[in-house]
Parts: C-alpha cells; structure tokens; sequence
C-alpha cells in the first residue's frame, strides 16, 4: 500500500496500474505544500510569493494542471490553490 499525495498516486496508478491499483475517491486528508528555501532570504521568500500568486491570478496555473495532470486526475478539474498573501516587499536589489 502507498499513500501520498493525489497527484503522486495517480501518475502511479497511471504510470504501473493496469487494474492493480486503486486510488480512493476522496482523500484521508488535505496537505498543504510548501517551498522550501534557506532561511534568512526576504527576497527570495518575496519573490517566490509573488511568483506563485501570479501563476494563480493568471490561470497559468489552471493551464499547466489542464495540460499535465488532467488526464491522470480522471478528469477531476483543477483546483488552484488559494493565492498567498506576500508580505510587504523587501528594500534589497534582489527584489527587482
């Protein structure tokens, strides 16, 4: 048995299944994801959020989840997560 996140267990079953794998209808439980970075960044963290919201706003994210995972989901529509909210911008150049 494998438990992982849905996107995960769907390239598996995907990918390996042929009938032998079985993907629950709904998950045990939601999971947020995150980024990981090195602390002590401003910048990067800002960049990063703001990355990250513009590919929401923008549908972007939409796009890539329709062309990538759609058909691996069974068709379940995409559901962007909800936009982070960026703290104020930091005052150092690699803010840009």
């Amino acid at each position: 048995m494998i438990s992982t996140d849905d996107v995960i267990l769907a390239g598996l079953a995907y990918k390996y299944g042929n009938g032998k794998l079985i993907r629950p209808i709904r998950p045990f439980t939601e999971e947020e994801y995150g980024v990981g970075m090195k602390e002590g960044d401003p910048a990067l963290q800002y960049l990063l959020c703001r990355a990250i919201k513009k590919s929401i706003t923008k549908k972007v994210w939409e796009e890539l989840y329709n062309t990538h995972l759609k058909e691996i989901m069974l068709g379940k529509p995409a559901n962007p997560p909800a936009e982070p909210a960026c703290e104020g911008r930091p005052s150092t150049p690699a803010a840009g």
